[in-house]
């Protein structure tokens, strides 16, 4: 399997973008990203951030009119493994 190697290689590549790293990396994501994305893309971020940070992640995903998806893990990841209970705001009826 050819993996991406790029963020223009994984918007070409996928429809759903789930970005997972630490907070202060967030906002450096979401601007790499941005330029590749488009009105098909789904940025669901998944990173444990501010209100205020995440608004800002948020605004420059919908500047690319793709779809920002903001998601909360609910648990700890490792008890739960891929069952890890999660909640999401807008976009959520979309992306299952």
């Amino acid at each position: 399997m050819n993996l991406p190697t790029s963020n223009a290689a994984l918007a070409g590549a996928s429809e759903v973008i789930l970005p997972v790293m630490t907070a202060n990396q967030a906002a450096n994501a979401a601007g790499q990203s941005a330029p590749h994305l488009h009105s098909r893309h789904f940025y669901a971020d998944m990173n444990s951030m501010s209100p205020a940070l995440k608004q800002s992640v948020a605004a420059v995903i919908d500047r690319a009119d793709a779809r920002f998806v903001e998601i909360v893990i609910m648990a700890p990841v490792p008890s739960y493994g891929h069952k890890v209970p999660m909640l999401s705001g807008r976009g959520c009826g979309r992306v299952r």
